[in-house]
């Protein structure tokens, strides 16, 4: 889970990723709109909920608006996480939802995505969002701020070519043979151009080693043994970083599927 307080025009904005299990939800389409402080007008709330029915139906994800008539001395945090069992997860076993808690007497704004959307939200969004909705919190327009959030997020979403299961190893692993034939996402580490290919050859099984080159004309390496659990190394032969797809085999002996690298 990842969080990073910012403080814009007096709102602490906190995003943290929902690492729970997905729980039965109390919206089984997919949204919930909870306007517990009386902030949105019924038009207004209306709207906002046909806005997000139609990004849930577009891509799968579950999107939730919660605002709070107080904290009661509570961290947003706190109140999130006891909240979170009756936010909709969106799509089984891929956590991949996204809301906004607000409570505006303490002045206090948390946007909270879930595991499986960790990466498709990264920090260099939260800050275009912070100073998208900066105008529209200032002046009271809370429902322009959420349709403002929630548009950017959906179209981020749509830009993407792949559904993506899962962000690490480990939690492929955990899900067994679910997740065959699953979407990979992982994040590869720059090494030295003259890192030598004969010391991954001699500590590798050869099977699961794969050189490609990408459109760019980077060299890439990924390598990948069964008994490399934490997580999986990937190397790629340039001073950038990238992000690898990968489609995950039937069998741990069979070799991942590469889809692209960004």
């Amino acid at each position: 889970m990842r969080n990073r307080s910012l403080w814009l025009l007096g709102l602490a904005l906190v995003l943290a990723a929902c690492s729970s299990e997905p729980r039965p939800a109390q919206a089984p389409e997919g949204v919930l709109i909870a306007d517990e402080a009386g902030l949105l007008t019924p038009a207004e709330r209306a709207r906002l909920r046909d806005s997000l029915l139609a990004y849930h139906q577009a891509t799968g994800v579950a999107y939730f608006v919660v605002t709070l008539p107080s904290l009661g001395g509570r961290a947003i945090e706190a109140v999130a996480l006891e909240r979170g069992a009756d936010m909709p997860a969106g799509t089984p076993g891929l956590n991949n939802s996204a809301g906004i808690y607000l409570a505006p007497q303490e002045r206090a704004i948390k946007i909270e995505a879930g595991r499986g959307l960790e990466w498709q939200v990264p920090d260099s969004l939260s800050y275009a969002l912070l100073d998208q909705i900066r105008p529209a919190l200032g002046g009271g327009a809370y429902a322009e701020a959420f349709h403002q959030v929630f548009r950017v997020i959906h179209t981020q979403l749509r830009r993407l070519p792949w559904q993506v299961a899962f962000t690490d190893l480990p939690d492929a692993q955990a899900a067994g043979a679910a997740a065959a034939g699953q979407i990979l996402r992982l994040e590869a580490r720059a090494l030295p151009r003259d890192f030598g290919a004969g010391y991954m050859d001699d500590q590798f099984d050869p099977d699961l080693y794969l050189e490609l080159v990408t459109p760019a004309g980077d060299t890439v390496q990924a390598r990948f043994t069964r008994y490399m659990l934490d997580p999986i190394d990937l190397v790629l032969a340039s001073d950038r970083l990238a992000s690898w797809y990968l489609r995950l085999p039937p069998s741990g002996g069979e070799p991942f599927q590469l889809l692209g690298v960004e």
